[in-house]
């Protein structure tokens, strides 16, 4: 298992949810049992069932484990989660501190914190967020929801990184997956199945990328790398896809930043892999103007942006220890 090490507090929790179910008179979260060395987070919702693990052993790792529908699993496990960054002030030697660990069934939510600790102390940022999942028929939903915040007293620039490794329909190659720059929203398609990734309340992303696997860039954004988006919205299918979307942000003391972001998967009745794989390919492409459809696929990819002052800093130089599943 490969370790990521997170700057910031981990907290998975939605407010509004806690407070409403308060008021019905739910049964309170329970904490996840441990599965080794990982605290491990079960949700079963009409026919999704989705498993995130936690632990803070060696630097600390956050992660989801599973997503099933039916009993057939749609994502890679451990591939997927969110990654924090904070690159201002200069962190310093980094631990973390598993501090809890829960399960609400009554609100479909799990609630995972880490603290950071900075030479044994606190440290300044936190980022805090919700998995809150639902199944409706043959749609399951998991929305995220993220918030990042300014706790010390200096400006810090930080990234987060949301990171997706669908294998639809438990297939580890799948038809097709492309970006709709204006949102951005990410399509993802096998068969007769689409998933989609958007944001469905609060800012767009700056950075969006569709990668592969291997070499599985995105994925080592949950271990110890760093780098920048590249906004290339679509690669050559059928393949095995990754998927991520990113967030700078700059706060001042007491600054916060918040954003949902909502996954989709469900079934697109009498939609061929391969003309719905030719359709997401048109979505990106919408930017450059209308060209031939054919054109339009073979030059479906966007230029890299270029660096600028006060970016953050970021290369895909650095190693990583995870290796993929067979």
């Amino acid at each position: 298992m490969r370790e990521r090490t997170p700057a910031c507090v981990v907290k998975w929790i939605c407010v509004a949810s806690i407070l409403a179910a308060a008021q019905m008179g739910s049964a309170a979260p329970t904490s996840c049992p441990i599965v080794g060395d990982a605290s491990e987070c079960e949700l079963v919702v009409g026919g999704t069932r989705f498993v995130v693990a936690a632990s803070d052993q060696g630097a600390g790792y956050f992660v989801i484990r599973a997503w099933e529908i039916g009993g057939v699993r749609q994502l890679a496990p451990d591939f997927s989660g969110f990654a924090f960054r904070d690159f201002s002030p200069a962190p310093g030697p980094l631990s973390s501190r598993l501090e809890m660990a829960t399960v609400d069934v009554e609100t479909s939510e799990i609630f995972v914190e880490f603290r950071e600790l900075v030479s044994g102390a606190p440290g300044a940022s936190s980022l805090s967020g919700e998995f809150h999942v639902t199944h409706d028929g043959d749609r399951s939903v998991v929305t995220r929801v993220i918030t990042v915040r300014n706790e010390g007293t200096s400006t810090t620039l930080s990234r987060v990184y949301d990171v997706m490794d669908l294998d639809l329909k438990g297939t580890r190659v799948d038809d097709a997956a492309s970006a709709n720059p204006n949102g951005p929203i990410l399509y993802q398609a096998e068969g007769d199945v689409l998933a989609e990734t958007s944001v469905a309340l609060g800012p767009p992303a700056e950075g969006y990328e569709i990668g592969l696997c291997p070499p599985c860039d995105l994925s080592s954004l949950l271990g110890d790398a760093t780098f920048a988006l590249s906004n290339i919205g679509t690669v050559a299918g059928p393949a095995d896809f990754q998927s991520a979307l990113s967030w700078d942000q700059k706060l001042a003391p007491g600054g916060m930043f918040n954003v949902t972001v909502a996954t989709s998967i469900v079934p697109e009745p009498g939609a061929a892999g391969g003309a719905l794989g030719a359709v997401l390919a048109l979505l990106l492409c919408r930017r450059v103007g209308d060209r031939k459809a054919s054109n339009l696929v073979s030059r479906a990819k966007c230029a890299r942006p270029a660096t600028g002052a006060g970016e953050l800093p970021g290369t895909r130089g650095e190693a990583w220890n995870g290796s993929r599943r067979g």
